[in-house]
């Protein structure tokens, strides 16, 4: 290790600060010269510790050049990395908050270049400054969430999509509809030595978009890596790193596979509807998602385990300028269904039972077909299933009030002791005449009907078979 005290020029590390979220986040340039006025520099060979834990830190570190990692030690003894620090980001931040050691061991993964400034002399600059103590805060939720993320499985955040010869644009469509769906920033990776040419005009440096992923703006984002990069690894592992830390979801994309560990890792497969995929079907993949092709006719995956994406129109291309897709549109609606499945966000409907209530079933999924919330599976009993069965056929609110209206006419009943006030009977010939001979395996949204067998008090469920 080397140290050199005083003022050096950093110009480049000037600009890291101003461009990336960090500590110095809100102070102008001129105000940074009273910054670096304080900051010393350090450089640690790779392989080095720069603070061991248990150490009481004499200094703040912000990193110039290089990454090192974080590791943890478990409860038998064993080190693990919690999460990676490059460019602009710091550690040793705990003990000024807190006043304790060090939580973590610090080792450089690379050569590492840090500033450094000390303790004494950053409180002072805080109290010129009070954003200082607003970005330590935010950044310390970070890592808390980040030590969180290996506890809680991170990897249902991360998805790797393999590459058999799909439409370039179909990987990027689906990180901007997981951006969409989850309002975060979203990383697509493509794992390769080169990019296709689709690709190029939506990607950036990786720096880049590690510094963008910070600001409010939700979106995907594009970055190129090597299949081999320490980055790679840590993701398929499901540690944490600096990709997981920036981004509400990461999708890798790769031709060749990569050597995924981590169970909760979602595996999926990407083709060409025509010619068909060149390679068999990939046996670590959930499904395979297949492009362009028709509009599927029932939402998520077909019998032989492929989702169809219909071709993008022109508004989708638009709306991909901006790192989104929404629902609105055939591909954006496949996509969609994809995206909800990733990120654990899929959505199931149960319409319960009770004639009375049928019109304010109504009304509420009205609702939430107005509030953008898609229904990935519906459910119902009684009259809750024809309404339910009703809505996975793309009925508006409207036509189900006026089914409902023609059925409430025709399978009343009134007897002197009644079980029910539904005619099942009359209820079955409604329904068939309101919504025609149908398949319930043949609907667009995955449905099931369930009733009760009085003889053997148990749940039936129909999931196939006459509507």
């Amino acid at each position: 290790m080397t140290t050199q005290a005083g003022v050096a020029p950093a110009i480049n590390f000037i600009l890291i600060l101003q461009t990336q979220r960090g500590i110095f986040d809100g102070i102008d340039a001129e105000q940074m010269v009273q910054v670096q006025r304080r900051l010393g520099h350090q450089m640690f060979d790779a392989g080095a510790i720069v603070l061991a834990q248990g150490d009481l830190p004499r200094w703040l570190y912000i990193i110039e050049s290089g990454s090192a990692e974080l590791l943890a030690t478990d409860e038998s003894g064993m080190q693990k990395r919690a999460w990676q620090v490059g460019p602009g980001e710091i550690f040793g931040e705990g003990f000024l908050l807190t006043g304790r050691p060090a939580a973590t061991t610090v080792r450089a993964v690379t050569d590492l270049h840090v500033a450094v400034i000390e303790h004494a002399a950053l409180r002072e600059l805080a109290e010129t400054f009070p954003v200082i103590y607003r970005n330590l805060s935010a950044i310390l939720a970070a890592r808390i969430g980040s030590a969180s993320f290996s506890v809680a499985g991170g990897g249902r955040r991360v998805a790797v999509v393999l590459d058999q010869g799909a439409p370039p644009l179909i990987s990027y469509a689906l990180a901007s509809s997981l951006a969409w769906h989850t309002r975060r920033s979203t990383l697509l990776v493509v794992a390769a030595e080169t990019m296709a040419p689709e690709l190029e005009g939506f990607s950036q440096q990786l720096e880049s978009c590690l510094a963008d992923a910070g600001r409010d703006d939700p979106r995907a984002r594009v970055a190129g890596l090597h299949p081999a990069d320490a980055l790679l690894v840590d993701v398929t592992s499901g540690r944490s790193s600096r990709l997981t830390d920036r981004f509400g979801q990461v999708v890798i994309l790769t031709r060749d596979g990569l050597p995924v560990s981590a169970e909760s890792i979602r595996v999926l497969a990407a083709a060409r509807t025509e010619p068909p995929p060149r390679k068999p079907p990939a046996p670590a993949a959930s499904y395979t998602v297949t492009g362009w092709g028709g509009v599927p006719a029932r939402i998520g995956p077909d019998p032989e385990g492929s989702v169809e994406i219909p071709p993008l129109q022109p508004a989708d291309e638009e709306q991909l300028r901006r790192g989104l897709l929404d629902t609105a549109s055939p591909a954006g609606k496949a996509l969609g269904w994809v995206a909800r499945d990733l990120a654990g966000l899929k959505v199931g409907i149960a319409v319960g039972g009770g004639a009375a209530r049928g019109f304010a079933l109504v009304g509420v999924l009205d609702a939430l077909r107005r509030a953008g919330v898609t229904a990935d599976c519906v459910a119902g009993t009684s009259i809750g299933a024809a309404i339910g069965a009703a809505y996975t056929l793309g009925y508006t609110a409207e036509e189900m009030t006026a089914v409902l209206q023609r059925l409430g006419g025709t399978v009343g009943r009134r007897l002197a002791f009644p079980a029910a006030v539904l005619s099942s009977a009359k209820l079955r010939a409604g329904v068939r005449t309101e919504l025609g001979e149908r398949l319930i395996e043949e609907l667009p949204i995955p449905f099931v009907a369930t009733a009760t067998d009085l003889v053997g008090g148990e749940q039936v469920k129909f999931v196939e078979g006459s509507l």
